[in-house]
């Protein structure tokens, strides 16, 4: 087989590839957007690459050739993965087909082996099947590589050695003794030659030495003139690529993500949109306010992985509700990031406590732990300070001096802290008090009213919203803000005359007079409204940064399901069921009895809300609430006698009302006593579960609010055979974990659950997306309570493409009213109103304070309630058909584009899994010799290390030990210590989510870490690269690569290319990925590279310029915040001290003003020394060639 005949047909199989991938795009990307070829296509094709198509009249996907293709896919990634199955490492393979299709373009007989033919071919077929070809398809590929394997003319791969080569340069060699050396000289020291320092001084035989940024005085003898580095470093393309990638990771900047392969999860890119948002805030605090089922567990996660990349994270605090605690949730979950948790009890928590008193810290044991609200108690928060009636007091939380620190503290629920007055609140306060970042998660921050988002943003950030009248303010201009992004998103006729006018009102208020028309988009808004044209890119720009404009834009991480469309439908069931005779007389008899007797003891106030608890329980369960009528009779009458004589000149003891009273307790306990076998409800419940059992997923998940109701159905769906358990806040943490685990069993095996009954405290926070049925035995008035219930099957993962939601009523109650007349108008059962939060937050506060109205007839009852479900039904119909109107015109959902481009442009793909992995390659051949130490061509891989390569490494890490004490750093330091060679690695992150055992190599992991500080040091090099590209002209094309690190508020790193041509400048960082090694004379180019400092100089000097602005416009804004929060508070502190007469209380007010005005002003030096000091600083990394053919 000639050398011809094998490019004839790579190109063959290319063209075919071409073909088919064309034919992929035109059938899908239309389902993406209408306006798909200008969106995804000509928006992401090159400079050139546009202009050629543009001139050829180009307007269908056959008129491309492969290489705009390959770059479309790999520009619209993370859209296209998301809307259709796509695994990521396919995005490997599109890498690797750039890298192909240029090899092949200009490859030499000499580089044409056996194995680069095959493993090129097996990426086309790889591609042609992921573009849905047919096995007739890609047979003759097939046939082709059988044929290469057989063929004994094609040369086999020789192991090349990928040393740099060094052209060394004649220098004249000058004695040291006859060395000058005079005031300015650089010279390193005789003993230590890395030690390099500058002669400022010459006082005898004493040189002043500006050398470790201090004065030193040598000798002459003891140094010497630093020898100029006069010869060549040309590297290969490989190791070029291998260095930048470890110096991205050993600098990371702001502007990347470096969580994208961190974890063993599903690629989601919106999950990771927080940690993009944590990074580039101001100050690491984040609430992440997402619907139930989005994925915040994960998303917590990846920020602690982030946050792992880029600093020490040792100790992390994550706080939650004790059912997850009881079946580990997080535990598992953080397994999936390589983190080892323990859990806290009372006892742990206490010793905890009692540790750092003794050592001044929190127990490294528990540096990693998670502990549950239930652990804050009075006791354990105020120690000996307690005024409880506990005996033995140990020290409390709020006694430690310092208290506990952490690098990261996760609050999950976090709306368990909605109430200030709670012990919960306390203890969070104080663990989040001295934490480096902070991050709340929660569902519904909004339960009763935007009180509660106040509580967590103030506990959050009380350097912002420090009070409500703040948060009031600042909460003002978002309602115009979010109008203002409607208009720009629909841009109907008069448009920006809208705009204008929202503008008005947002300066019309405090907040947006004072801050807002002081941030740098503001201006920038305005400017783009005067604009006569808009293109697509302005748009989505002007989108992003009137979201900006939001006050609590940089807090609050806001993504709803509706954004992200990647759900199941709910299908919901009414059974309503009447009472029996015997059942409506013992519900309204004991209604009648509590009415009475809650009078007689309290007289006529607040009676019927004091009745809420028995009224809604009857409605749950009548049959569960009777067992126990007899001691609810019992205590009220004991009330009543004990409390007689404030009543005594109201009530005779044989008084009409008296009897009455007594009278309906006997009728109580007589109904109660002969209410028959057969309870509809039950029943009309066990026909839905018997009939599911017969179903291959049988499982059912009950709720109820009340623990007698879940008692009631518990013991007869037992009696019933029905496999069933009960999880309420009374059940011990290993029965909960031991529930779920046979709940998830099959039906057939014996110790399976069938249906499981929940609390609603039971129930939050946990997953149960295998189940995909739910009975509501009865309901909560709170919308977002319901949503909680939904969400535990209805979430990401959730097999099934419908959950069934059966609500079972009870007619002529209480719940019947509130359900026909309130909920179900609403629509929570049949789709997610988690982004209705704003506006049903106060509902149940509504619902409440109308059906305990106590001045309301029944009648004024029922029409109130549907009166206030209709106004809500109306605000979510136009707030959805508000969306609707923008995705019709945009023909796709422009909210779940922006959240994709968003992570995209974030995307370093130096720091991709294959980066990684050929950096860690070169490094272990570089440290430990030649060798094979990774071997297998699937994504699981083994490596094998002998015993004295292992102890290579491990003394090597002694040296510098890990800087995150994770579990992925314990491990491999076991393996090193270990008698065992092989070790299962992998660096895909879908491999290592299916494959748990095995060991992740990510850019956190130690030997990644080590290859990264080992390869990043030979810098500066220089290289040459070849790139078949018909859109550039032919010819060389010098260039220079930086680093630029900005300082500043937000420090971040960059790589800067500069050449002569702009275009070669604008895309030689992507051309390194795929381009072919050339041989050049670098000695011929040296003067060019010099000249070249020019460029690089100006294209500085511009970018400075403009950096400072933006520190400078950004520090301005952050003091106009802070300044419009201190002069409110000062204001309030002056009154105080002002109108205090109690000198004490005026010392103390004036001491706190005085502490306001010292804390403001050593923050407005602080923004002040950021704007002097702002500056890029540079560092050349790689001098180069391109030659384009």
């Amino acid at each position: 087989m000639n050398h011809s005949y094998i490019i004839s047909k790579l190109n063959e199989f290319m063209f075919t590839l071409n073909k088919k991938m064309g034919f992929w795009i035109e059938m899908r990307f239309p389902q993406i957007t209408n306006n798909w070829w200008e969106e995804l296509i000509l928006s992401n094709l090159s400079e050139l690459q546009r202009e050629q198509v543009l001139k050829n009249n180009i307007h269908n996907v056959r008129g491309l050739d492969l290489a705009s293709l390959l770059r479309v896919f790999d520009k619209n990634w993370f859209v296209i993965s998301n809307s259709f199955f796509i695994n990521i490492k396919e995005r490997i393979k599109i890498k690797e087909m750039q890298e192909i299709r240029n090899t092949w373009a200009h490859i030499t007989p000499s580089d044409i082996t056996k194995e680069r033919v095959i493993d090129d071919v097996d990426v086309i077929i790889d591609l042609l099947q992921m573009y849905d070809a047919s096995m007739e398809e890609t047979r003759d590929l097939e046939v082709f590589i059988f044929d290469v394997k057989k063929d004994k003319e094609i040369s086999n791969e020789e192991n090349k050695k990928n040393n740099e080569i060094v052209i060394n340069y004649p220098s004249v060699n000058i004695e040291q003794s006859k060395e000058v050396i005079n005031v300015g000289s650089v010279v390193t020291l005789i003993s230590d030659e890395s030690k390099v320092g500058a002669v400022i001084s010459i006082s005898g035989p004493k040189y002043s030495v500006l050398i470790n940024g201090g004065i030193q005085s040598f000798y002459k003898e003891q140094i010497k003139l630093k020898k100029e580095d006069n010869h060549s470093r040309l590297t290969s393309l490989k190791r070029v690529k291998s260095a930048l990638t470890a110096y991205q990771i050993n600098n990371p900047g702001s502007s990347n993500l470096y969580s994208l392969n961190s974890a063993r999860i599903d690629f989601v890119p919106y999950q990771f949109r927080p940690a993009l948002k944590l990074i580039k805030s101001d100050s690491p605090r984040l609430l992440i306010a997402d619907d139930v089922g989005v994925g915040k567990t994960i998303e917590a996660g990846l920020i602690l992985k982030e946050l792992e990349a880029r600093s020490s994270i040792n100790s992390v605090l994550i706080i939650c509700p004790r059912p997850l605690v009881a079946e580990r949730k997080w535990v598992l979950e953080m397994k999936r990031f390589d983190e080892n948790f323990t859990q806290l009890d009372s006892k742990d928590f206490l010793e905890s406590i009692s540790e750092n008193r003794r050592d001044g810290e929190w127990p490294e044991r528990h540096n990693k732990t998670i502990i549950p609200y239930s652990l804050f108690s009075e006791d354990s928060i105020m120690g000996t300070q307690s005024q409880s009636n506990r005996r033995k007091k140990n020290i409390g939380l709020s006694e430690l001096d310092p208290l506990p620190h952490f690098d990261l503290v996760i609050v999950d629920e976090a709306h368990h802290i909605r109430n200030s007055n709670t012990w919960m609140y306390k203890g969070v306060e104080l663990f989040i008090r001295n934490a480096d970042a902070v991050i709340f998660l929660t569902a519904t921050p909004l339960q009763n009213s935007d009180n509660d988002l106040f509580t967590l943003l103030n506990l959050l950030r009380p350097d912002i919203v420090f009070d409500k009248d703040t948060f009031k303010i600042m909460s003002e201009p978002n309602r115009y803000i979010n109008n203002l992004l409607h208009i720009v998103r629909t841009q109907d006729d008069g448009w920006q005359e809208n705009c204008r006018t929202e503008n008005s009102r947002i300066l019309s208020t405090t907040w947006g007079r004072n801050v807002i028309q002081h941030m740098p988009n503001f201006e920038k808004i305005y400017k783009y409204l005067d604009k006569e044209v808009i293109t697509r890119e302005e748009k989505i720009d002007t989108l992003s940064m009137i979201e900006s404009l939001h006050s609590f834009n940089n807090i609050i991480n806001r993504t709803r399901r509706k954004d992200i469309e990647d759900f199941c439908i709910r299908r919901t069931t009414t059974l309503e069921v009447p009472f029996s005779g015997i059942q409506r007389d013992l519900y309204n008899a004991i209604i009648a009895f509590e009415s009475k007797a809650l009078k007689q003891l309290h007289g006529s106030r607040s009676v019927r809300f004091m009745m809420c608890t028995v009224m809604r329980q009857a409605s749950s369960c009548i049959y569960g609430i009777a067992p126990f009528v007899r001691e609810l009779i019992a205590k009220r009458l004991d009330q009543i006698q004990e409390d007689g004589e404030i009543y005594e000149y109201d009530f005779d003891e044989d008084d009409d009302y008296t009897i009455t009273l007594s009278e309906l307790a006997d009728e109580i306990k007589s109904l109660s006593q002969n209410l028959t076998d057969k309870d509809p409800k039950f029943e009309k419940m066990y026909e839905v579960i018997k009939q599911k059992q017969n179903e291959k997923n049988n499982k059912v998940i009950i709720f109820s609010s009340f623990r007698n109701t879940l008692r009631y159905v518990n013991q007869n769906l037992k009696k019933r055979g029905i496999r069933v358990e009960q999880v309420d806040g009374s059940v011990a943490d290993e029965d909960r974990f031991e529930f779920r685990r046979r709940f998830m069993l099959d039906k057939d095996k014996e110790d399976a659950i069938d249906v499981l009954l929940f609390s609603e405290v039971g129930c939050e926070g946990l997953d149960y997306q295998f189940c995909d049925s739910m009975i509501n035995y009865d309901l909560p008035w709170n919308p977002m309570r319901i949503e909680q219930r939904i969400g535990r099957i209805d979430r990401r993962g959730q097999k099934s493409d419908t959950v069934k939601i059966y609500n079972i009523i009870t007619s002529g109650t209480i719940d019947a009213v509130i359900y026909d007349r309130c909920l179900s108008k609403i629509g929570v059962f049949e789709e997610s109103i988690g982004d209705c939060s704003e506006i049903l937050g106060d509902i149940s506060e509504q619902i409440m304070q109308i059906m305990f109205n106590s001045e309301l007839t029944d009648e004024e009852r029922i029409f109130k309630i549907e009166k206030m479900a209709d106004n809500e039904v109306m605000k979510i119909k136009e707030m959805q058909k508000l969306e609707q109107d923008e995705k019709t015109l945009f023909g796709f959902d422009l909210s779940n584009f922006i959240i994709n481009k968003d992570v995209q442009d974030a995307e370093n793909e130096w720091i991709s899994s294959q980066s990684i992995k050929e950096m860690t390659e070169m490094y272990l051949n570089d440290f430990l010799g030649e060798g094979e130490y990774i071997r297998g061509k699937s994504e699981l891989k083994s490596l094998r290390l002998a015993s004295d390569k292992r102890q290579l490494l491990l003394n090597s890490l002694k040296e510098k030990p890990p800087t995150n004490n994770n579990n992925a750093s314990k491990l491999w330091m076991a393996y090193l210590k270990s008698d065992k060679p092989n070790l299962s690695i992998t660096f895909d992150s879908t491999c290592a989510k299916d494959n748990r055992e095995t060991t992740f190599l990510t850019q956190m992991h130690p030997l990644v870490i080590q290859a990264a500080e080992y390869e990043s040091d030979m810098f500066p090099c220089e290289i040459g690269i070849t790139v078949v590209e018909d859109t550039l002209p032919k010819g060389d094309y010098e260039f220079l690569i930086y680093a630029w690190k900005y300082v500043g508020l937000r420090p971040d790193i960059k790589m800067i290319a500069i050449s002569e041509n702009n275009y070669a400048s604008d895309y030689l960082l992507g051309y390194l990925q795929y381009a072919s090694e050339c041989e050049i004379d670098t000695s011929k180019y040296n003067e060019k590279w010099e000249s070249m400092d020019k460029l690089h100089y100006d294209k500085w000097q511009a970018e400075k310029e403009i950096y400072i602005k933006i520190v400078n416009d950004d520090c301005n804004y952050r003091m106009d915040q802070i300044k419009q929060s201190y002069n409110q508070r000062a204001e309030i502190l002056k009154t105080m001290v002002y109108e205090a007469e109690d000198e004490k209380i005026k010392r103390m007010r004036t001491s706190q003003l005085d502490k306001l005005q010292k804390d403001y002003k050593s923050q407005e030096a602080k923004f002040k020394e950021v704007i002097s000091k702002a500056d890029i600083h540079t560092n050349l990394l790689v001098k180069g060639i391109l030659h384009i053919e």
